[in-house]
């Protein structure tokens, strides 16, 4: 999997693969298994570009997944509609790439409001899909745009006539220079990056080392 940036947003909004620390507009909070929490006003911001071929993966938790914005988004920043990428949720949920609007099967039973779900975009040049979970809801050919390079977690239609903010849970935000269709279902079986979802590590059988009983005292 070549993955170009990824965003725990379990402590902050860094970027641990690609250093593109984004800017927490409105105080977004974190914690380390409830990821960013956005309260319908904030989001994070960085500018970056999106490559062709690209995947998009976000664990998302929703109060209310029939009336909330934007999570995971490129471009709109000039209300150029033509020049975007990513998730939204408002009434119904979509994923688009440049004008081509797909509808997601976001409902209340796929979608419960106190867990996370994994939602993936992957393109690979020619073909763009769709994941709920391990689940493909949509595959659709689609020429590329490139997208404009202002990418939003929490916000959809930044400086242009709509603001569609999102607000519930995001965690383990990534974008991969690749599709990784064939990756999703490890990708999933991982879990979110939280400490809820990482197993114990396996303890590794070494040889003790021991401090002279001096030394050792000293220590403490």
């Amino acid at each position: 999997m070549a993955l170009v940036h990824r965003w725990p947003l379990t402590a902050n909004a860094n970027d641990v693969v690609g250093g593109l620390n984004l800017v927490n507009n409105g105080s977004v909070t974190f914690d380390p298994t409830n990821g960013a929490s956005f309260n319908g006003s904030q989001w994070l911001s960085g500018v970056c570009t999106l490559t062709n071929p690209f995947s998009m993966s976000i664990w998302l938790k929703f109060p209310n997944v029939s009336a909330n914005g934007g999570s995971f988004v490129f471009g709109d920043s000039s209300g150029n509609l033509a020049s975007r990428a990513g998730f939204y949720h408002s009434g119904a949920s979509y994923a688009f790439l440049g004008t081509s609007i797909y509808a997601l099967d976001f409902t209340a039973v796929n979608y419960p409001s106190t867990s996370f779900v994994l939602c993936t975009i992957t393109y690979d040049g020619t073909t763009l899909k769709l994941y709920r979970g391990i689940t493909m809801t949509v595959s659709a050919t689609t020429p590329f745009v490139t997208p404009d390079s202002n990418l939003s977690l929490g916000r959809f239609g930044a400086n242009s006539q709509s603001n569609l903010y999102f607000t519930g849970n995001q965690l383990d935000a990534r974008i991969y220079s690749n599709a990784i269709d064939s990756q999703i279902p490890s990708l999933y079986s991982a879990g979110p990056y939280t400490s809820a979802f990482r197993a114990t590590p396996k303890q590794l059988s070494v040889p003790s080392l021991y401090l002279p009983r001096t030394i050792e005292q000293s220590l403490f």
